[in-house]
């Protein structure tokens, strides 16, 4: 099985909710990245790792289910 297939497979099984939830843990992801750099959005690091997790887990949980 190749790597296209096996995400074709994977990603047939997300709904709609999950791909928002993908976006939206993505967009969280970069800011947490992007913390590191400037002052105002490094005193909400814990914050956004924790939105991370939340708005990943369930994507992930119905991918590999």
């Amino acid at each position: 099985m190749g790597l296209m297939s096996w995400i074709d497979n994977k990603s047939g099984k997300l709904s709609a909710w999950d791909v928002a939830f993908v976006k939206i843990g993505a967009m969280i992801f970069g800011l947490i990245i992007g913390a590191y750099f400037p002052v105002l959005i490094k005193q909400y690091v814990l914050l956004l790792i924790v939105l991370f997790i939340l708005f990943s887990a369930k994507p992930v949980y119905t991918a590999f289910k």
